[in-house]
């Protein structure tokens, strides 16, 4: 629904290692993600050799679910929307995380529209990040 409101929005995929630990495997979870989206020239995949963390600068903001490129995301300055499916527990209520944490379709949606909206420095003062950042750690 968002790729359909959003003309401007593409997805890229970083697969897990374990949906890309062989050429069949990657093969398979292309098919699986590209069958949710009806417009699929609006998505595309990273290549099977290249690190997720190398390419953090490439999209404004990454739907992860639990894992632990939240954390190096955030530590490098770039943001995250969490959609921890299937972790009743995770995040903590009212914690900081779960400020920037989506449990259903539609607060993904919402969610997606209005982290797209702000700047990066808006988005870590308004979830209350910048402790997150190595930026905070350069006066120490």
């Amino acid at each position: 629904e968002l790729l359909l409101e959003e003309r401007e929005l593409n997805v890229i995929f970083f697969f897990h290692p374990v949906e890309k630990k062989n050429n069949e495997d990657y093969v398979k979870a292309t098919k699986h993600y590209t069958s949710f989206f009806k417009n699929s020239s609006k998505i595309s995949f990273a290549p099977a050799g290249e690190r997720t963390d190398t390419n953090f600068n490439s999209v404004d903001l990454a739907v992860i679910p639990v894992s632990n490129t939240i954390s190096e995301r955030l530590f490098s300055g770039y943001k995250v929307l969490i959609v921890p499916f299937e972790h009743e527990h995770f995040p903590i209520a009212n914690s900081t995380y779960s400020l920037i944490s989506a449990n259903n379709k539609s607060e993904i949606i919402s969610k997606c529209g209005q982290f797209l909206q702000i700047s990066t420095e808006e988005y870590f003062r308004k979830f209350k990040l910048q402790n997150y950042r190595f930026s905070s750690f350069e006066n120490t």
